[in-house]
C-alpha cells in the first residue's frame, strides 16, 4: 500500500521552503500588526499624558470626587454603595476610575429624578 501511496507524496525540497517562507511570513505580519497596536496605545497614553483633560477618564477618587464636587472620601463610600454604576469601576486594589461622559449623565439623570 505504500508504493501506491509513494507518488502522491512529494517530498520535494521546495514544498518545505515554501511552508517554511509562508510561516515565517505569517510571524512577520504577526509582529507588524502587534507594533502597530503598540504604537496606537503608546500615542493615546502620551496624549492622555500630555493632556489629561482630553481623556475621557477620570483617574483617583479625588479627581472623581472634583468632578461630581463631592471630597474623597465621599466617593469611595458611594462606590462601596453602588451609587455610581458602571461609571465609575476599581482599577486596581485601591485607585477608582471613572468616565467622565457616565458621570454627567448619572448627574443629569440624579438631578432630573424629585427628592425625597
Amino acid at each position: 500500500m505504500s508504493e501506491a501511496l509513494a507518488p502522491v507524496i512529494d517530498r520535494d525540497p521546495l514544498q518545505r521552503e515554501l511552508a517554511e517562507t509562508r510561516k515565517r511570513l505569517a510571524e512577520l505580519k504577526r509582529r507588524v500588526k502587534a507594533e502597530k497596536q503598540a504604537a496606537e496605545r503608546a500615542g493615546k497614553t502620551r496624549a492622555m499624558i500630555e493632556n489629561p483633560e482630553s481623556s475621557d477618564w477620570v483617574w483617583g477618587a479625588r479627581s472623581i470626587g472634583r468632578h461630581i464636587n463631592r471630597s474623597e472620601s465621599q466617593v469611595h463610600y458611594l462606590f462601596g454603595q453602588g451609587y455610581f454604576g458602571d461609571a465609575v469601576w476599581k482599577f486596581s486594589h485601591k485607585h477608582l476610575v471613572g468616565s467622565r461622559t457616565k458621570l454627567a449623565a448619572l448627574a443629569g439623570k440624579r438631578a432630573a429624578e424629585p427628592a425625597e
